[in-house]
């Protein structure tokens, strides 16, 4: 509604998106959309003592973390959450 690109378009540009997001994250980059925020992996895994100990024989798995940007954030804190009767 509040673009001069076709709904085609905007479909394209986002699957491009969704595709990118997988590839780039885990070659250990952040993927950045503007104002709206970014994307990252995390790991986790056994701790060592030495840096030279650590493997990735010991890693237990990873998380794909959203971090908002400024903007989005600002409406993430003013949400008031009241419960819904069922």
């Amino acid at each position: 509604k509040r673009t001069s690109l076709s709904s085609v378009d905007v479909l394209a540009v986002i699957e491009a998106f969704i595709d990118l997001i997988p590839e780039r994250v885990a070659d250990g980059k952040i993927v950045r959309l503007g104002e709206f925020g970014s994307f990252s992996v995390t790991i986790s895994s056994e701790g060592v003592e030495k840096a030279e100990e650590f493997t990735s024989a010991i890693i237990r798995g990873n998380s794909l973390n959203f971090r908002p940007g400024k903007l989005v954030q600002k409406v993430l804190d003013t949400i008031e959450y009241s419960k819904v009767s069922g």
